[in-house]
Order: C-alpha cells, then sequence, then structure tokens
C-alpha cells in the first residue's frame, strides 16, 4: 500500500525558491535511501566477540547509545505546495521537553549518500511514542514526562501530528504529512503513561488526537483512512493530497491505541463511545482485511477495493499481535508462520523477515522481525523468540550497538543505527528477560 513516500533514483533538483535547512534535510532524506551499490554489506559474525553476543549485552549496549535532547525549535515551519517554506506556529515546548533522536550515529556506516549525515538533528513522532514506552519501563517517568511535553507543542490544531520534525535549531516541522498509524502511536504512549503514572495533565491533547482517529473512519469499509500530505518526487510536495486508502498497520495501531484510552479515561470513553468504534474497526479488519485462504492479513483496502499485497508487519508480525490481543491464538499462529515462511529472507549469513513480497528491496527487514520475536513469546515459543533475539543482539553488536533497519543501504531502508527498531529490541529483549508482557500492546480484548 503506497503511503505517499516516493521511491526516488535522483537528488532533488531546484525548486526556484530558497530552501530552508530543515526542509532541505527532509527533502534529503526522502532521495538519499538508494541503492549505492552493497558496498557495505554486514557478514554474520562467525567467531569473535560480536558471535557471542547476549540479548542482555546488547540491550544495555543500545540503551546507553540512544539520544535524548532538548526539543528547542525556532522558526517553526513546514514546505508549502510550490516549495515555499509555511508558517507553523506552536505554543512554546515546556523548558523539560525533549525527543529522541532518529539516527543518533548517522556516519556509522560508509555507503548511503553523504547528504545522510545530515539526518543527525532528525526526530520522527513514531519514535518518541516508543521511547515512551522504553522511559516507562525502565523506570524513567520523569523522562517519558518530557517527550510528551514536546508531542503537545507538536499537535496539530485539528488533533493530528505531522510525520518528522527537526529536534534542535532550525525548526522545520512537517506537520501536514500525517499518518494516521503515526497518530494512533502518539495517542497511544500517552494513554499508557496515563495508566501507569496517574499523571492527568496531557489528557487534552489525549482526546483530541482520539477524536481525530475516530473521524477517519470512513464507509464503505469502516477503516481509518491514512491521512493527508504526500511528496510526489523529492522537490514536489503536495500538503493537500488525502491518503484515501486504509493501511492495515494502521488499524493495529488504532485499535491498541482506543483499547488504552478506554482503560486510561474510563468516563470520558464511555460518554464517547470509544469502545464501541473500537469494537466495529475490529469487525472491520476482520471482515474486510483478514484473507482466511491464506491466514494473513491484506495490506490494506481503499474505495476500489482490497490490496492483497503482502507487508511483513501487517500480513504477520503485527497481525499476530493483534489476534494474540483478541484471545485468538490460533489464527495469531497462522499469521505468524505465514509471515516466517513466506516472508522469510536468508542474507550474507542472517537469517531475517523482508518487508514485502513484491516490492523491493529482498532484504531483512530488522523492526519487523523484533515483532516477530515478541509475537513468538506471547506464544510461548520460547525457543524461536530466542533464536531471533540472540541473532538480533548479534546485528546490534556488528553494526550498532544500535539496531539498523535493513543490512546495506536499500531504498526507504537506511543501513544505520536508528532510534525504531531499536526501541522495539529494547521493549521485547526486556519481555524476554522478565518472562511477563510488556507496555507494548498488553491491552486485550479477552
Amino acid at each position: 500500500m503506497n503511503q505517499g513516500l516516493p521511491v526516488l533514483q535522483a537528488m532533488p533538483q531546484p525548486l526556484g525558491v530558497p530552501l530552508q535547512p530543515g526542509m532541505l534535510v527532509f527533502l534529503l532524506l526522502l532521495a538519499i535511501w538508494t541503492a549505492t551499490g552493497c558496498t557495505t554489506a554486514l557478514e554474520r559474525p562467525l567467531d569473535g566477540a560480536c558471535s557471542a553476543a547476549t540479548p542482555a549485552q546488547a540491550a544495555a549496549a543500545a540503551d546507553r547509545w540512544l539520544r535524548l535532547v532538548s526539543y528547542a525549535p525556532t522558526n517553526t515551519y513546514d514546505v508549502g505546495k510550490r516549495g515555499e517554506a509555511v508558517p507553523v506556529p506552536m505554543a512554546a515546548p515546556a523548558a523539560s521537553a525533549k525527543v529522541v533522536l532518529s539516527y543518533p550515529d548517522p556516519e556509522r556506516h560508509a555507503g548511503g549518500e553523504a547528504a545522510f549525515t545530515r539526518l543527525h538533528n532528525r526526530s520522527f513522532a513514531y519514535d518518541n511514542a516508543l521511547a515512551v514506552f522504553w522511559l516507562l519501563t525502565s523506570d524513567r517517568p520523569g523522562l517519558a514526562r518530557d517527550v510528551l511535553h514536546s508531542l503537545v507543542a507538536l499537535q496539530r490544531p485539528d488533533g493530528a501530528w505531522g510525520f518528522g520534525f527537526a529536534a534542535q535549531g532550525d525548526g522545520f516541522v512537517n506537520a501536514s504529512y500525517v499518518r494516521a498509524g503515526t497518530v494512533a502511536w502518539v495517542v497511544y504512549a500517552f494513554a499508557v503513561y496515563q495508566t501507569v503514572t496517574g499523571d492527568t495533565q496531557f489528557a487534552p491533547s489525549l482526546r483530541r488526537g482520539v477524536r481525530w482517529l475516530l473521524a477517519q473512519r470512513r464507509p464503505p469499509h469502516g477503516l481509518i483512512e491514512a491521512g493527508r500530505g504526500r511528496w510526489v518526487t523529492a522537490a514536489v510536495y503536495d500538503p493537500d493530497w488525502i491518503a484515501a486508502f486504509a493501511a492495515t498497520e494502521h488499524q493495529i495501531d488504532a485499535w491498541f491505541a482506543l483499547r488504552a484510552v478506554e482503560v486510561a479515561e474510563p468516563y470520558w470513553s464511555v460518554l464517547h463511545g470509544v469502545a464501541q468504534e473500537r469494537r466495529a474497526l475490529a469487525e472491520a479488519m476482520k471482515r474486510v482485511l483478514w484473507l482466511p485462504d491464506e491466514r494473513r492479513f491484506a495490506q490494506g483496502a481503499d474505495a476500489n477495493g482490497l490490496d492483497r499485497g503482502s507487508a511483513l508487519d501487517a500480513a504477520g508480525t503485527w497481525g499476530a499481535l493483534w489476534w494474540l490481543a483478541l484471545g485468538d491464538d490460533t489464527r495469531a499462529l497462522q499469521a505468524l508462520r505465514y509471515a516466517e515462511i513466506v516472508h522469510a529472507h536468508k542474507e550474507r549469513g542472517w537469517q531475517g523477515l523482508r518487508p514485502y513480497l513484491t516490492e523491493p528491496p529482498a532484504t531483512w527487514f530488522v523492526e519487523g522481525s523484533v515483532a516477530a520475536a515478541l509475537a513468538n513469546l506471547r506464544l510461548k515459543r520460547t525457543g524461536e523468540a530466542t533464536a531471533q533475539l540472540v541473532q538480533l543482539a548479534q546485528l546490534a553488536c556488528a553494526a550498532g550497538p544500535g539496531l539498523v533497519y535493513a543490512l546495506d543501504w536499500y531504498d526507504d531502508f537506511p543501513f544505520s543505527p536508528a532510534a525504531g527498531p531499536t526501541l522495539w529490541y529494547l521493549l521485547t529483549s526486556a519481555e524476554a528477560q522478565t518472562g511477563e508482557s510488556g507496555l507494548l500492546w498488553r491491552e486485550t480484548d479477552r
């Protein structure tokens, strides 16, 4: 399902108008994730320290590697349809506000475009939501609160959140690039924080985000549509484009967010019919998106019908975790086994899972593979989960200490240690060590 991010083959061309520094970095982000001859490919170590790396060692190193910085933007702006800078009015963030850097170590691996190193100041809303879960898990609620202060400042007037932003200095905020999955993850972070700490100061932002999410449920399918905004090329942005499709991944994100809101805000949720909306969403997911003949989820749907493409997270790893939340262990195992068999990919000694079947790249998608380990843990397939976590520990040792998205530089999958897969790994590794379900997607409807 096209998320509106193009696969680009060239660096951006001049727009004819001056580019602000942060805007230029975002344009470069879209352009640089292209194959560069696969000269930096990483072989799985057969001996040495990394071959003996353990999940506990990898997790400790990854936690030290993550970077939180003060959120201190200046001159906040977005990019308009003609490439011009458009002011983004924002309330000043709290003095303690912090964000996680999405690529804290962009120069670690050669082979990508040189411009990738400029992403050291980039932060994504999704990564910050994951950081909240990890900070709560590791008993740092004050830092989790600081991250949420940043997300309050970044919330749009309509209740949604843009995709990414500059952490400090130049204040580029791609506020008009909105995806339902991002909004759901941020809402989810607010809800879980409120439940864990009892701190209700973020309830207004949480409620506005829920209203936005519920407003995206559209006929004829009853699913949540994706959002708005599209990078047509690296040099052409359309902030008015409506993403009129429903990605399965976004439905899973939204279901867990809504369930967490019911726990955090029970009275408000009853008044606004949150449980009814969530259950109606679940029924639409089963009716429209689940493919019983293939025992997996389709990639998404729109007004023209079903997209039967197979995306790793939607089809099997995240899909399995959703079925587990519904108490259907049989379908959960079906979805997970589909992913492990059909999406299996071996590369340079690494045994992982590829992101798509009919689309490039044919590589190990690390974040989706961490979710497989989490699903195996919750299905009590301890041997499978342990083997996956050990291999991820070896990868974190060889390429990290943070985890990369892929084993080389590919379109949309950078070979650079990244906060997203690293935080998934930290949360999954912690769950494996304790033997109890952690904070991530623990909500059920059993």
